[in-house]
């Protein structure tokens, strides 16, 4: 299994106004998204990182999780990332009906309403499932979805140099990895895999002309403008 989703090929014949997983052809921007916080321990590394090369990112974030990091979830939205659904407790979708899935969804804006995310913040689904009914639920309500086009893959055990960390300026991570390319949306997980081992492949986007940009950036130039200012 490669960093490139299989899903994609699928994902190309979907108007880009429903499922978004890149930017614009004009786009240098890189989109860096992370996953499954905000975790007390790890979010806040991850946070320093991206201030010290002034990079802003995209958290999607679990209700729950939100619920018992309150202040952690405000400080991302304060430092100019952007607060993602990624649904209230990460259950399987696959498991739920439409009623379901649509109430994980709710409760998480709830959660992310309460420390400033926005009242309709976008949406990733829980390991990227795609329910039919789900995703024209959300399109007729007005509510892309993001997906990705690289997965950093950190999730797997191993040593730093095995595992498909992006690394911003473009170059490859090492001799078998190549890092994320502009216009792609990384996915990478906030855990201790992230927080230890992508710190030595710190961004350098000034370098190459590029830049780093939330997901907000993403849907604003394709698809709508969403999630807090």
């Amino acid at each position: 299994m490669g960093p490139r989703p299989r899903k994609l090929q699928l994902l190309r014949w979907i108007p880009r106004g429903i499922v978004k997983s890149r930017g614009s052809a004009r786009d240098a921007a890189i989109y860096l998204t992370f996953d499954d916080g905000p975790h007390p321990e790890h979010t806040p590394r991850v946070l320093d990182l991206l201030a010290r090369h002034g990079a802003r990112g995209s958290f999607f974030v679990i209700g729950d999780k939100v619920r018992a990091n309150p202040d952690l979830a405000r400080r991302i939205a304060a430092e100019g990332h952007l607060l993602g659904n990624h649904s209230n407790t990460h259950p399987e979708f696959r498991a739920l009906d439409l009623a379901q899935q649509l109430r994980e969804l709710e409760l998480a804006d709830q959660a992310l309403a309460a420390v400033g995310g926005g009242s309709e913040p976008l949406v990733r689904t829980p390991r990227g499932v795609l329910p039919p009914r789900l995703v024209l639920e959300l399109a007729r309500r007005g509510r892309p979805i993001v997906y990705w086009s690289y997965d950093t893959m950190d999730y797997r055990r191993g040593p730093p140099a095995e595992l498909a960390c992006p690394r911003i300026d473009g170059e490859r991570v090492d001799e078998e990895i190549r890092g994320v390319a502009p216009r792609e949306a990384a996915l990478v997980h906030q855990h201790h895999v992230v927080a230890r081992r992508c710190h030595t492949h710190a961004p350098r986007p000034a370098e190459r002309g590029g830049s780093i940009g939330p997901a907000r950036r993403l849907a604003e130039r394709v698809v709508i403008a969403r999630g807090h200012a």
